[in-house]
């Protein structure tokens, strides 16, 4: 370490020392938080941040978000959110990763279901055939969901038991 005297004088010598002060940037880890979504939803605008430590003077980050592996109709699972943050000189800047994780879509109160051809009774067992459909536009496919109760022989009323499978629930 190099003395420094300031307003003073140290007897016995005379002249000028030069040394270098050095800030070094405050070290901080910027973390994308954690978020749920269901199937089919459009990729979220109000991802959130965890900065560790907390800035000092009120300073701010300029922090965007990617979410490159997730798009609208992803299939259900998890998806890697990156913290993308503006370099600043006054910080060291460690960013960590958090998770989007694309839940099933409960369909139960959002679905339409049309059946097709009236059946009429003819001694054979016969299938009643259904559109199932989330929402205005959405039609499922026969992966989306399973079907009980459908099938039948004698004349009457049967329960149909509609159940979300894969991306649906």
């Amino acid at each position: 370490y190099d003395d420094i005297i300031m307003n003073g004088v140290v007897p016995g010598h005379t002249g000028t020392k030069t040394v270098t002060l050095v800030i070094q940037p405050l070290q901080i880890t910027v973390t994308a938080n954690d978020k749920t979504i269901f199937f089919n939803d459009a990729v979220p605008n109000d991802f959130t941040k965890t900065v560790t430590p907390a800035l000092p003077y009120g300073d701010t980050l300029s922090v965007t978000f990617d979410t490159a592996d997730y798009t609208k109709g992803a299939n259900v699972g998890s998806y890697v959110i990156t913290p993308v943050v503006v370099p600043n000189p006054n910080y060291e800047i460690i960013t960590q990763d958090g998770t989007l994780t694309v839940s099933q879509l409960d369909f139960t109160g959002k679905t339409t279901i049309s059946k097709g051809a009236q059946l009429v009774y003819n001694t054979n067992e016969q299938t009643q055939e259904i559109t199932v459909k989330v929402g205005e536009t959405t039609t499922l496919t026969d992966e989306d969901y399973t079907v009980a109760g459908n099938t039948a022989t004698d004349a009457g009323s049967y329960t149909l038991t509609i159940t979300g499978q894969g991306n649906y629930t």
